[in-house]
């Protein structure tokens, strides 16, 4: 053995330091298909690896090996907290959805790694461990077998030119058929080689099948997952398009309107009703700019549906919450396809010819835009009708007002040509509110159908009311002031607001005060002068119509029942010592 040995590091250190004859077992077939066998080797090798990287799981236990993937533990922490916040939150429900959806992933994905392993890891594994050794092995027993066979060639070549007698000639003889043992062994090796190679290389097509499982494999696991994806998308979007909780801000008006069961916008009807209540004397009312912390709190109320207690201070930033709304409308509120004709009335010279026009369109304005247009007008209507006292008329609440209701869609309302107007016919709905809306508007605030915090009420609000009702009661400021037989305690209580004859300018005496949802009276009073009447400037009669046929069918002289001015610097304190002084005067 040690001699095989030491003839063979000689024969390899002749090779390759003498450059001695090396016999070349394989020809060039053999060769070509030893070189693909490498090739062979080489892309399982790389695969294996590769793919096994790409697995995010790994072990036989199903449960345990979906348990431990990253969507699993996305999913159940979304669960967790799609349960704290409950299925009132948009976002808690979203939250559920998904989380489902990502367990049900991690299931797929546990399912699809575990085949892959089965199509390819497995077979590319088992011809790394099993079949590419075999050739290996073969290839080194081959070289150690070429060198002996050179080794006893080049020891017969030596000893056969070294001389001719009797015992020389008899160890040649042993070389020789030492040499033609070598070869015989060489021959075997060499056919069992070559088998092992060609039954390697024969496998090529097996290998590409295996590839192509592993891509169908991909292709049914994306497919799962897209048909439940596909699934879900219309599902949450309905969910979210439905939301009472997504904002009203930026929302198409007819979306608000529906998802809250509304016939008016809830900023519209909050915010009105604040400046009817608190605000209708106050001095630049809609042109002086609010509290900013005031109006970002009352636009996130808005936005999540929260109650807000009403309270004196709030009127400026009411107002330019209103204007925020109406600006922020995807649409305004006199929409775009209108914009043309409403701009084009401005053209007619004749004034009666032209509110007929303007009424003409107006009747256009698709129903849940035309109320809450009518609503906002007739509120701007009685604000004007206080300008002795907030300094703002007609033509003042049409240029702040005004270039937030009407706005090309190319230039976004930016144009200054089509901002002043939008002022003018503004101004002339509300010059002709009575005209243009004959009818009755009670400014109240309503409840919505939905409310994100409807499990938590504010002390002294009725949680299905939403936000407290808006009414007017009479403040005395001497004993000899009597309250109006038009309020009495029922009304105090829970009355609205409403269109009704119109006073005229109410005495320095009688105040307005905020009456109290808790507060309860249980006196009726007297009259006191909240019954003038006073006369708005006739209109023309809309088309189609004569004068004298609109006078017999209704009168334009209509008035709006108006809260008188309130005092500055009154606390919703004062007020409540007010009530019950009054009772005790009784």
């Amino acid at each position: 053995m040690m001699g095989k040995q030491y003839n063979r590091m000689k024969q390899l250190a002749k090779q390759n330091i003498l450059r001695a004859e090396k016999t070349e077992v394989l020809n060039d077939d053999l060769q070509q298909c030893e070189k693909k066998v490498d090739i062979i080797k080489d892309a399982c090798q790389k695969t294996v690896k590769k793919l096994s990287a790409c697995l995010q799981g790994s072990g036989q236990d199903v449960e345990k090996r979906t348990r431990k993937l990253p969507q699993t533990v996305l999913g159940q922490s979304m669960l967790d907290s799609s349960q704290a916040l409950g299925d009132n939150s948009i976002f808690g429900l979203t939250l559920g959805k998904t989380a489902e959806i990502w367990t049900s992933i991690g299931q797929q994905l546990t399912s699809q790694e575990m085949g892959l392993e089965d199509l390819v890891v497995s077979p590319f594994s088992g011809l790394l461990e099993n079949e590419i050794p075999s050739v290996m092995a073969l290839k080194r027993k081959l070289n150690k077998l070429t060198l002996d066979l050179d080794s006893a060639k080049g020891r017969y070549q030596t000893a056969a030119s070294k001389g001719t007698d009797r015992e020389h000639i008899t160890k040649v003889e042993a070389i020789r058929e030492e040499m033609e043992q070598c070869q015989w062994k060489v021959d075997a090796c060499k056919d069992s080689l070559a088998t092992e190679m060609m039954s390697l290389v024969s496998k090529d097509s097996m290998l590409a099948r295996c590839l192509v499982d592993m891509v169908e494999c991909q292709a049914q696991y994306h497919r799962s997952v897209l048909c439940r994806l596909e699934k879900l998308i219309p599902e949450l979007k309905d969910n979210l398009s439905e939301a009472p909780t997504q904002g009203v801000f930026g929302l198409a008006l007819e979306d608000h309107l529906r998802i809250q069961g509304r016939e008016i916008a809830s900023p519209l009807e909050i915010c009105i009703c604040w400046i009817m209540e608190l605000g209708m004397d106050e001095e630049g009312i809609f042109r002086i700019a609010g509290s900013a912390s005031k109006v970002k709190m009352i636009r996130a109320a808005l936005d999540t549906n929260v109650e807000l207690d009403m309270e004196f201070g709030v009127e400026h930033a009411a107002a330019g919450v209103l204007k925020q709304y109406l600006r922020e409308l995807p649409e305004p509120l006199l929409t775009f396809a209108l914009y043309p004709e409403f701009i084009q009335t401005m053209s007619i010279k004749d004034k009666d010819q032209k509110l007929q026009a303007l009424w003409t369109v107006a009747k256009k304005i698709p129903k849940p835009n035309y109320n809450n247009f009518r609503y906002l007008i007739k509120f701007l209507s009685n604000v004007a009708k206080r300008s002795e006292y907030n300094k703002m008329n007609a033509s003042n609440l049409s240029l702040v007002v005004g270039p937030n209701l009407l706005w090309s869609e190319e230039d976004g309302g930016l144009s200054m040509t089509s901002t002043g107007v939008s002022a003018t016919i503004i101004e002339y709905f509300i010059n002709y509110a009575d005209w243009f809306f004959p009818e009755e508007i009670t400014f109240a605030i309503t409840s919505s159908k939905n409310n994100s915090f409807s499990e938590t009420t504010q002390s002294g609000v009725d949680a299905t009311d939403g936000f407290p009702a808006v009414s007017v009661t009479p403040a005395p400021a001497d004993t000899n002031s009597q309250p109006s037989p038009d309020v009495t305690d029922t009304q105090v209580q829970s009355s609205p607001v409403q269109h009704s004859p119109a006073p005229g300018p109410t005495s320095p005496q009688s105040e307005t005060t905020v009456a109290p949802l808790t507060h309860h009276l249980t006196d009726n009073k007297s009259p006191s002068p909240l019954s003038q009447k006073h006369m708005k400037r006739r209109a023309p009669a809309p088309p189609g119509i004569e004068l004298g046929g609109l006078e017999r069918t209704r009168s334009l002289e209509r008035g709006v029942r108006v809260p008188p001015k309130v005092p500055p610097k009154t606390s919703l304190r004062r007020v409540h010592s007010s009530f019950h002084k009054l009772k005790d005067d009784a």
